[in-house]
């Protein structure tokens, strides 16, 4: 294990030196590349330094144990910048590697590579590769990994606390290849996408084939954390014609869980067919996922989105989330707050459960979104939507398609309320309370009881953007918790006496859940002053720290199977070129 330094000439960097030592460091990265690094060896480049024009493209592997590391030293960070189209690091069929602390900047350009391109094409899971503290801009693509084929992937993925900013596709993009239906493909075992900031990855108006502009693009996991995230301003300059981009899209995933996130002002593009643009999209062939603690606002599509084009999605879950000012880029009844969508026959969402959510629809001018749209076109069975806070500025409270019967969809134990014109929109008949909406379809009865409310439920203040910018502060946030005298306090169905629902321990804000429990995503603003501390939550599934925010994403090209890489947004074959 030999560790080696690399400085620009003006500090004392030369190909000459032996390299070993911060007083005698290399000067080029084709010096390193050059090198025979080995399992546990660092290479460190002088903070201030950059080095432009020559990818950093190591041969050799690393071990989880052992991994070969590149880092900065001394002040600040070195950048390592690629002024063509390429990336500035390229792991090609190599694992094994910890990318630290390093400022990657690219020319700009659908064609400009990725910041870090970690590819898996060697048949097997490669070592663990880890990405902290970098930066990267002006990129195809910030942070891109690639499973080719099955049998490809990485053993481990860590991506944390990294800014990724002004790329076209993506600021972050992980996926394999694209399955036959119903014949999971999973490449990545253990992921960490965590204290992430990801931003103004607008897209572009000349890449017309397929979207542009999300925050982060992500597929064939299995299990695996999406948390803590910060997640704004992407995708106002997609120019793709048959969707767009998200927030967070996950796809051909199992057991993942998106937690905590903020996600705010993303949107949708200039394209000529305008579509999507959610918040966070659990996309094909997701299978007991699980999005949680959240906060999703001014999002152009919906908050929370769930699509599928086949059969194989089911078992999901959204749970504790907050929703507000989403979903208004679109004519009146295209989203909801939380839009539940399939396009055809045999595309299908199965056994999904929303529970504990508090949603806050906003108008625009003539468009008023419903807290909750349904629109599928296939299959529901066994989706159940219980205990959730449903709040409409104006027009209805709900949106559902079709008269699924309660074995396909259920609603129970929510709050209605809407400032204007009350209504709950089922079947195209439009009902103007919830006693003549449950008579008529046998929604919101539970064991023979009726149950749901329809009342105010005195948010403190429902009309104020919950506008959280800092996952560590989410005071901004305080105006949707249930005001004091709140019908909604403790009025909750037992979900897991009842139902047998693992519900967790604490609320959004981290506060301890109590029996009977409310409903909504927050105990009332009067419940334990402690609230400002907001700990890390420890769930069933996951310790995380605090929220995410996901707000104004535009088009998510959902459906969009692609040839390669899985997702929605294919980029795999059109930037295969790059090295």
């Amino acid at each position: 294990m030999v560790t080696y330094y690399v400085a620009s000439a003006a500090h004392g960097g030369s190909d000459s030196n032996s390299g070993t030592s911060s007083g005698s460091p290399w000067a080029t990265v084709a010096k390193v590349n050059a090198a025979t690094l080995t399992a546990g060896s660092s290479v460190f480049f002088n903070g201030g330094d950059t080095w432009t024009g020559t990818a950093l493209a190591p041969t050799a592997n690393g071990t989880s144990g052992s991994p070969i590391t590149f880092s900065s030293y001394g002040t600040g960070h070195a950048t390592i910048a690629n002024t063509a189209a390429g990336n500035s690091i390229y792991l090609n069929g190599v694992g094994g590697y910890v990318i630290s602390n390093l400022i990657l900047t690219g020319p700009g350009g659908a064609t400009a590579g990725a910041g870090v391109w970690f590819e898996s094409t060697m048949g097997t899971q490669l070592a663990p590769v880890t990405i902290t503290g970098c930066t990267a801009s002006n990129y195809s693509v910030g942070l891109l990994g690639i499973a080719d084929a099955a049998g490809d992937g990485f053993s481990a993925l860590t991506i944390t606390n990294n800014t990724l900013t002004g790329n076209v596709y993506q600021g972050l993009s992980v996926s394999g290849p694209t399955p036959t239906p119903g014949t999971p493909i999973y490449n990545f075992p253990s992921v960490t996408i965590s204290g992430n900031t990801v931003y103004n990855n607008l897209g572009s108006t000349s890449v017309t084939v397929t979207s542009t502009g999300y925050g982060m693009f992500l597929g064939n996991f299995t299990g695996g954390t999406v948390s803590g995230n910060m997640i704004y301003g992407n995708g106002s300059q997609n120019g793709g014609t048959g969707g767009g981009p998200s927030g967070i899209c996950l796809g051909f995933s199992t057991g993942t869980v998106v937690s905590g996130n903020t996600v705010y002002n993303q949107a949708t593009g200039t394209g000529s067919a305008q579509q999507d643009g959610e918040g966070i999209d659990l996309d094909l062939e997701c299978v007991n996922c699980v999005v949680e603690y959240n906060i999703v606002y001014g999002c152009q599509a919906a908050g929370l989105f769930a699509f599928s084009d086949d059969a194989y999605w089911s078992g999901n879950v959204y749970r504790y989330n907050m929703l507000w000012g989403n979903a208004q880029g679109y004519a009146a009844g295209a989203f909801g707050e939380i839009t539940l969508f399939t396009g055809g026959a045999g595309q299908n969402l199965a056994s999904m459960a929303i529970y504990g959510n508090t949603i806050v629809s906003r108008d625009n001018g003539t468009i008023h979104p419903p807290p909750i749209l349904i629109n599928v076109a296939g299959t529901l069975s066994g989706c159940t939507i219980r205990n959730n806070v449903l709040y409409a500025q104006t027009g209805p409270t709900i949106v559902v398609d079709q008269n699924w019967a309660t074995s396909a969809l259920f609603f129970q134990g929510n709050c209605y309320y809407g400032t204007g014109t009350f209504g709950l929109t089922w079947n195209a008949t439009t009902y103007p309370s919830l006693t003549a909406w449950r008579t008529a379809t046998s929604q919101e009865i539970y064991s023979a009881t009726n149950v749901g409310m329809q009342s105010n439920p005195l948010l403190v203040a429902p009309a104020t953007t919950p506008a959280v910018t800092n996952p560590s502060n989410l005071a901004p946030a305080d105006g949707l918790m249930l005001g004091t005298g709140s019908p909604a306090t403790a009025a909750g169905l037992p979900l897991n006496a009842d139902f047998g629902t693992v519900i967790g321990t604490q609320d959004f804000f981290g506060i301890a859940l109590t029996l009977p429990q409310m409903i909504g995503a927050a105990q009332p603003s009067g419940a334990p002053a402690a609230a400002a501390q907001r700990p890390a939550v420890v769930m069933g599934r996951r310790t995380a720290p605090r929220r995410s925010v996901v707000g104004n994403n535009l088009q998510c090209g959902d459906g969009q199977r692609g040839p390669a890489n899985g997702l929605p947004v294919i980029i795999y074959y059109s930037m295969r070129m790059m090295p």
